[in-house]
């Protein structure tokens, strides 16, 4: 029987996975939370998927809300006897590149820009940002013949981040959640 740390190790290659071949699928991906729960009371494993309409993330305004939004649905989860293991949030973006020695220069945006897939993974006790460079090489036919983007993706060990380096309007939403958590005393309602 695998432990709860297995099943995180899965769901990450799973989410990394999923969120290629929607790349691959549509052309472009839409932000995505992958949520690993435990059932409490049947015991097994569940993964929730909540696809984020892009256009609801235009402006700044809309994308605040929308952060103070996520911890509710860990509230509805554990109402539910569902308990979150681990929270993911991908995208896709444009990641500019500099020299980090000189910092971030006055003219910025014309840093050369890559595409990339940015996915958060947080446990109540870690938090990781994956970045992967998307790589489009053409069309090929997927098994019903239709044209799909022939898509990989390269992870860039330079561009990712760990604990304590995890930042943003929606990184570590889960790990400051389960720390607010346990200071309520398991509730955060």
């Amino acid at each position: 029987m695998k432990n709860d740390s297995e099943f995180v190790d899965a769901f990450k290659s799973d989410v990394i996975h999923n969120m290629t071949m929607s790349l691959a699928r549509n052309g472009g991906l839409d932000p995505m939370i992958n949520i690993l729960a435990k059932n409490t009371v049947e015991k097994e494993f569940t993964v929730l998927i909540v696809p984020v309409p892009g256009d609801a993330l235009k402006n700044q305004d809309n994308k605040e809300v929308f952060a103070k939004i996520i911890p509710t649905l860990f509230d509805e989860m554990y109402k539910n006897n569902l308990e979150p293991l681990c929270y993911s949030w991908s995208s896709e973006a444009w990641l500019r590149k500099g020299d980090k020695d000189k910092g971030v220069p006055e003219d910025w945006r014309e840093l050369p820009k890559i595409e990339v897939l940015m996915t958060t993974f947080e446990t109540k006790d870690s938090s990781i940002m994956d970045i992967h460079t998307i790589k489009r090489e053409g069309k090929i036919a997927d098994e019903n013949g239709e044209l799909i983007d022939c898509i990989s993706l390269e992870k860039d060990p330079e561009l990712n981040m760990s604990d304590g380096t995890v930042e943003g309007r929606f990184g570590s939403v889960f790990k400051t959640y389960m720390q607010k958590r346990e200071e309520n005393g398991k509730s955060n309602t």
